[in-house]
Formats: C-alpha cells, sequence, structure tokens
C-alpha cells in the first residue's frame, strides 16, 4: 500500500513538473533579440554585439554588456552619412582620418583637437533599465527614456 502511494505521489510530482517545464509559456528574461522603439528604430543585441538602426541603415554598432539592471553600450562604428560621408559603417580611426583635417580648418584648431572632438562621438553610455515580459525600458534618473518591444 505505501509503495502503491508513494509512486502516485512521484506519478503526480512528475506531471507538476512536466507541465510546469513544457506546458507553460515562459517569459523572455534575456535582452539579447531584435527591439523596435516607440520612435521606429530598431536595436538589435547579440552576444555582446549591438546595433541601432533606423528605416533598414544601422547608424550605430558596438559592445553591450548587462550589469545587475545597467546596460552599457560602446560605439564602435557609426554610418559615415551622419557626417557627411559615404553611408556605411565606419570606425574611430577611419573617421578621424577622413574628417580631422576639414574639421580643423573648419572650426580653426589643430588636428589633434579634430581628432578628440571626433574620438568623442565614440561614447560609452550606461542606463539603468527594466525588462517586463517584451517590453525594455531605458531609465534616466528614474524616468522613462525609451521604450523597446521585443520583435519576435
Amino acid at each position: 500500500m505505501l509503495n502503491k502511494k508513494f509512486l502516485v505521489g512521484m506519478l503526480v510530482i512528475v506531471l507538476v513538473f512536466a507541465i510546469t517545464v513544457i506546458g507553460c509559456p515562459k517569459s523572455e528574461t534575456s535582452l539579447e533579440g531584435k527591439w523596435l522603439s516607440d520612435d521606429g528604430s530598431i536595436l538589435v543585441l547579440d552576444d555582446g554585439i549591438f546595433e541601432i538602426s533606423f528605416e533598414d541603415t544601422v547608424y550605430y554598432k558596438g559592445t553591450f554588456y548587462t550589469e545587475e539592471d545597467m546596460l552599457t553600450l560602446t560605439v564602435t562604428h557609426l554610418n559615415g552619412d551622419n557626417f557627411g560621408l559615404e553611408e556605411g559603417l565606419i570606425n574611430q580611426e577611419e573617421l578621424i582620418e577622413q574628417l580631422a583635417d576639414e574639421v580643423a580648418a573648419e572650426l580653426e584648431i589643430s588636428i589633434e583637437e579634430a581628432a578628440e572632438l571626433i574620438a568623442d562621438q565614440f561614447v560609452t553610455i550606461s542606463y539603468d533599465f527594466e525588462l517586463s515580459n517584451d517590453t525594455l525600458t531605458w531609465l534616466m534618473d528614474g524616468f522613462a527614456l525609451n521604450n523597446y518591444t521585443r520583435i519576435k
């Protein structure tokens, strides 16, 4: 009799476990994936690399990591179109090489100062974030800065 009760109890535990693991929809807890912003831009987070695009054109690319509820993005590439250059991603060295002389002449500063101004475009930014179901919210000082919805 004890064995029968034990077996029935085990069967119930296995069924509950199976329903929990297989039968219940899981909410996504990872930031990885594609996200649509309220402004129409698309944020892609994939294996430590991010891209921000708008209307099928990538404008920013770089690396990201999370620590607790903090998302840190480091820009490594910008779209040349942002600076009146040919459209396409360009890294810091290439951008400085292509623009330093022009920026120095226009602003009447040294090439070194122009290179520093250009390098300042490749920033590292950290945001607090909240992830609720398929909504990612970037926060600054506790206020929502941008909302993203996961694209499936």
